[in-house]
């Protein structure tokens, strides 16, 4: 996919005429808006719990999960939702198949700091992004960080970041919702995640690469 739409529940009428993002509509999510398809001591470390949620083209993105390396097609709806577990800075990099980059929280007018017991839903709570018509890979790396990372913000502002730079950064220890792993035995029941705790440990930042395979919705 070239571009990810972005398909909104506010200002509607003005958004759709008037594209605020490059590449993106906004539109409601109880209407069909066409793309215009232009270019607490749970965790003793740095952790989120991320967790992606999907719908079709008729729902609203937030109807079930979406694993990691799932096949969503044109037009299918998602929603990403955030939850720290301690003061954290977190950077969500959307690349398409031609890597054209977005950072997703920014780009949902938040900020990228999170504090502890912050929880978020991206876009909102009544927003969606959904799929247009180009299909591929679609990628986004999670990155989380003890403090701002203002080289990698300044690299992205000045459009020079690309996904070769942000996969060297080292990958931090995930636990899944169906893990089996010790990590996630020994948390307790009410802490299990949503989605996916990404944890750098005892690392100042690391990234979790997450993938959807955008394939063609046939008729």
């Amino acid at each position: 996919m070239r571009y990810l739409i972005l398909v909104a529940g506010l200002l509607a009428a003005a958004a759709c005429a008037e594209p605020q993002h490059k590449g993106f509509d906004i539109c409601p999510d109880n209407q069909l808006c066409s793309a215009i398809n232009q270019v607490s001591q749970k965790m003793q470390n740095t952790a989120v719990d991320i967790q992606y949620r999907y719908s079709d083209a008729s729902g609203n993105g937030k109807a079930k999960t979406l694993d990691n390396g799932s096949v969503l097609y044109s037009g299918d709806k998602f929603t990403i939702q955030l939850r720290a577990y301690k003061s954290v800075y977190v950077y969500l990099y959307h690349f398409d198949t031609n890597e054209q980059l977005q950072e997703l929280l920014s780009l949902s007018g938040h900020k990228n700091h999170l504090k502890t017991g912050d929880s978020l839903i991206l876009p909102s709570n009544i927003e969606h992004f959904r799929l247009d018509d180009n299909v591929g890979s679609e990628y986004i790396y999670t990155i989380i960080a003890d403090k701002e990372l203002t080289n990698l913000e300044n690299l992205y502002q000045q459009k020079l970041l690309g996904k070769v730079q942000v996969a060297k950064i080292s990958k931090g220890i995930v636990i899944s919702k169906d893990s089996s792993s010790q990590s996630q035995q020994l948390l307790a029941e009410e802490d299990k995640p949503a989605g996916r705790i990404i944890s750098c440990q005892q690392m100042q930042y690391c990234q979790d690469s997450f993938e959807i395979i955008h394939v063609a919705r046939h008729p």
